[in-house]
């Protein structure tokens, strides 16, 4: 990875791309939550958990609940996402696709390739970690 990407760039590219996500005021919605850090996994390669922890100052708890669904689906294999199907060489990011990798994390999803039916709920994950969950609605402009 050439430059640093942070966690506010992220949420940045999400709230930019997705502005219907959420509402103006409102806490961070967790498929936003789990966009960022498919962002920083597909598109800058970080996939370490404690690096994604550190980046996006979610919990281990949230991370995990990610990597277990990803993994289950086939589309992450020890330190390696497969972000091919959203995101091109050029960087274009196919909306759809990113969506359904959002859903496949979140535990909504499975694809073909999935193992089984197992699935952990990242998103009760995240509003259970209330303290852990960043407070971006906070720093806004």
């Amino acid at each position: 990875m050439s430059e640093q990407i942070t966690a506010t760039q992220l949420r940045e590219h999400m709230h930019v791309r997705y502005p219907d996500t959420e509402e103006v005021g409102q806490e961070e919605h967790p498929m936003t939550a789990v966009g960022v850090v498919l962002l920083a996994a597909g598109m800058h390669g970080i996939t370490s958990p404690c690096e994604l922890m550190t980046l996006t100052g979610y919990s281990q708890s949230f991370i995990s609940a990610i990597i277990f669904n990803l993994r289950n689906n086939g589309l992450w294999d020890r330190n390696r996402y497969d972000a091919s199907t959203w995101i091109a060489a050029d960087g274009a990011i196919n909306d759809a696709e990113f969506w359904d990798h959002i859903a496949a994390a979140c535990g909504d999803l499975w694809f073909p390739s999935a193992v089984d039916s197992l699935a952990v709920d990242a998103c009760r994950i995240y509003w259970a970690d209330e303290d852990w969950r960043p407070r971006w609605s906070e720093s806004k402009p």
